[in-house]
Formats: structure tokens, sequence, C-alpha cells
């Protein structure tokens, strides 16, 4: 009995007993942004645009998330709209910007130290009929809503997307409608592929959702959606809705370059807004072979050829004068010489 109670106690002593202490979180690392493109047209150079709205945790961290918001946002490379929002029903002719993006993080250090960061796109409040807000063009993808968010700790990372109504396109008509159009999952699977065509203009395009980086020492980086355009007109990257958590530090290889912060606009560029059209050169006037010259046609306008037929005309009368008057003359001299001779 009293080898039973003194296991009993030993047992009850390990259940209540305090779980070993995890590793302190000394340095913390996150971030979000709403869209960053960087795009060249017809083989010229490839331009940024953001990262916009953007927020960078410092490695001390911060218990209050830090925001940033973006009322509406689009990048547009000549013809091209690479990212702005959802197309409304009727009355534009463009597409129009994005809705409202929110982006945030926060982290704590310590024993329980953590890191969150989350992106939201959403639509517009009160609705606007020409400017819906969400995220767009379709095509090739649109949605009214995009909620991406990652987590990180001393164990590892986490992270996740949410959408709302979005769809994709896989192929356009020669007008440069959207045909074949796929509802997206409201939480697709990390790195969800999808693959298009702008058949209109031939460009090719692969959409990764919710597209995910996790690295060894557990740190992570979501895109709520990275769309690769392959070409061969636009050729490029375009993210919307990164966050990136990290518990250890890390640099995140996988952030796009830096670019001023609060910046709205859109870099100009150098790019032609269409395919460059060749101008042939006038044809080279026909050299004429020296001695020579090429006869007028009859009834032209500076009178050549109504000369050249008088001219003609009149060698020929003269000339038949001269016949007639040399054929008279022989005959006359045939007849002088039939007639008998003078005694």
């Amino acid at each position: 009995m009293v080898v039973i109670a003194g296991l009993m106690l030993a047992a009850s002593a390990t259940v209540i007993g305090p779980a070993p202490a995890g590793a302190d979180v000394t340095v913390v690392s996150g971030g979000a942004f709403g869209h960053w493109t960087k795009v060249g047209l017809f083989g010229g150079p490839q331009v940024a645009v953001g990262p916009l709205p953007d927020v960078r945790l410092p490695a001390t961290g911060a218990e209050q998330p830090l925001t940033a918001f973006e009322a509406s946002g689009s990048a547009v490379y000549g013809p091209a709209h690479i990212f702005g929002g959802i197309w409304p029903a009727t009355g534009v002719d463009v597409a129009p910007p994005s809705g409202p993006t929110t982006v945030t993080t926060k982290g704590t250090l310590g024993p329980r130290g953590s890191v969150t960061s989350t992106v939201d796109i959403v639509q517009r409040n009160p609705p606007d009929p020409k400017s819906p807000g969400g995220f767009g063009p379709l095509p090739p993808t649109q949605g009214e809503e995009l909620h991406a968010t990652c987590t990180a700790n001393e164990t590892g990372a986490t992270g996740s997307v949410r959408f709302v109504g979005a769809v994709m396109s896989h192929s356009t008509t020669p007008a440069g409608e959207p045909l074949d159009e796929e509802k997206l999952p409201d939480n697709p699977p990390p790195n969800f592929t999808r693959t298009g065509i702008l058949t209109n203009v031939g460009d090719r395009y692969r959409i990764v959702y919710n597209e995910q980086f996790i690295d060894p020492d557990g740190s992570i980086t979501v895109n709520g959606y990275h769309m690769y355009l392959l070409g061969d007109i636009a050729i490029g990257d375009s993210i919307v809705g990164q966050v990136r958590c990290s518990a250890k530090g890390n640099a995140f290889p996988n952030t796009p370059p830096t670019v001023r912060v609060g910046s709205t606009t859109v870099p100009p560029t150098t790019l032609p807004p269409s395919l460059p059209t060749t101008t042939l050169p006038p044809s080279s006037p026909t050299t004429p072979v020296p001695g020579t010259a090429a006869p007028a046609p009859i009834g032209d306008s500076s009178g050549g050829g109504g000369a050249g037929v008088l001219l003609a005309v009149a060698a020929a009368v003269v000339l038949m004068v001269v016949i007639v008057a040399v054929l008279v003359n022989r005959r006359r001299g045939v007849s002088r010489g039939a007639l008998p001779h003078d005694p």
C-alpha cells in the first residue's frame, strides 16, 4: 500500500507540474503589403510599383499592431492594367482601382513571443457602382475580398488565405472578355496553381493562390496570390496580399525590393502604349537609262503626247506627197520616150 501510494503521488506530481519553459524569442521580424508589381512590356525594362501599402516590424517588436492603409490601389503599364479592382457592371471603359486595403503586423519578445501579420482587401462601403473595390481586374483574376494572415512563435509558423467571391479566367474572347471562368475556393490549399492565356494578345500567365514559402528556421512568407506574367508582351510578377512572420529574425529573402513608403505615384514608363509600327520609306523614283526616255501617254496633261501625234501625221503627209511626186515624174519620163523622134 505504501508503494502504491508513492506511485500515485509521483504520477499526480507529473500531471500537475509546470511544463518546461520554451526558448525565449529574442528577435522578431514581420511585415505585410497590399500589392507589388514588377513588369516590363514589349521587351522593355521591368518597372516596380509598390509595395503599397507597406508595414514593417522592428526587431524589438511592437505589442500593438502597426498599421498602414490605402483607400485604392492600381498598377498600370501602358495599356495593361496589371492590378486594380473589380469591373463594375456598366459605366467605365478602364479597370477601376482596388478596394480599401489594410495591412498590419505586431510582435512580442520573451518566452511566449510571437509575430502576426495580416492583409485585408475589401469592397467599398458605402458601395460605389463605378468602383466596387475588391481586387482584380478580370481577366486574369478578381474577387470581392482577400484576407491573408500568418503567425510565428518559437515552435514554428503557419499561414492561410481566404477569398470571397474570387474567380479566374483561363482564356479570353477576341475582344478581350474573359472565357473559361473558374470559381476559386474560399480557402485554397497552399500553392493552389492555375494557368491561362489572354487569347486576344497571346500573353500567358500562371497564378499561385495562397503561395507559401516556409524556411527551415520556421519563418514563413504567404502571398494571397502571385501572378507570374510569362509574355510574350507582359513579363514580370504581380504579388497581391503578402504577409511575413518570423520569431527568428529572418530577413525574408522573398520580400520584394523596398520602395519609398507612402508613395502613391505610379512610376512613369517609357514603354509604348501599343505594338510598334514600322513605316516603310517612300518608293524611289525609277532612273531612266541614259539616252532613253519613256514615251508620254496619249492625252497626257503636259501636251507632249498630242504634239507627237501631230508631228507623225505631218511627216506621213510629207512622205506621201514626195512619193506621189516621184511616181508622177517617172510616168512623165516613160511617156516622153514613147513619142516618135522629130526630123
